[in-house]
């Protein structure tokens, strides 16, 4: 291989690894927006069972008159 042929292919290999860098920074940002939704879900489902375990606080269980 001559000299030329090698700073080539140090070329592409460096093109190759920015190309690959702006793919992983584009999934990075996708999982952490998917993190962020995902942490926005969980606060919501918490909500919602302190208010359902709110509604059961006051549950009593009916009875039947003569019943055992």
């Amino acid at each position: 291989m001559t000299a030329e042929a090698l700073q080539a292919i140090a070329k592409d290999l460096k093109d190759d690894m920015k190309e690959l860098n702006e793919h992983w920074e584009g999934t990075a940002e996708l999982l952490t927006d998917i993190a962020d939704d995902w942490d926005g879900v969980d606060d919501d489902q918490a909500k919602a069972f302190d208010t359902i375990g709110g509604d059961l606080g006051g549950f009593t269980v009916p009875t039947i008159a003569g019943g055992a």
